[in-house]
């Protein structure tokens, strides 16, 4: 499992590394690694008392799925996805888009 760590420095003591909910905790160091290194063994001892579990939610539709699919047939909106696609490939080439 991995989630989500906040490591930002500590006026002149170091680094915190913290967590958020459901697992929230906090520790300090001397360094960004012995704080990441302390937050491990916090997160291990509580998670060796309980563990985390995703729960699925049935209320019905999920509130944005009525517009799912609205774009689908527009041709202006195919237009749009493919600039993003150019974009994109740029982006990952290198080059420059359009």
């Amino acid at each position: 499992m991995e989630i989500a760590v906040l490591v930002e420095p500590v006026d002149g003591s170091g680094f915190r590394a913290s967590t958020g909910a459901p697992l929230a905790l906090s520790v300090e160091g001397r360094t960004e690694g012995e704080a990441l290194r302390q937050l491990q063994g916090l997160l291990q001892e509580r998670l060796a008392r309980g563990k985390v579990v995703l729960v699925p939610v049935s209320g019905g539709e999920h509130p944005l799925a009525r517009f799912a699919g609205q774009f689908r047939d527009d041709a202006d909106f195919q237009d749009v996805i493919g600039i993003m696609r150019e974009r994109r490939l740029a982006e990952e080439t290198g080059g420059e888009g359009g």
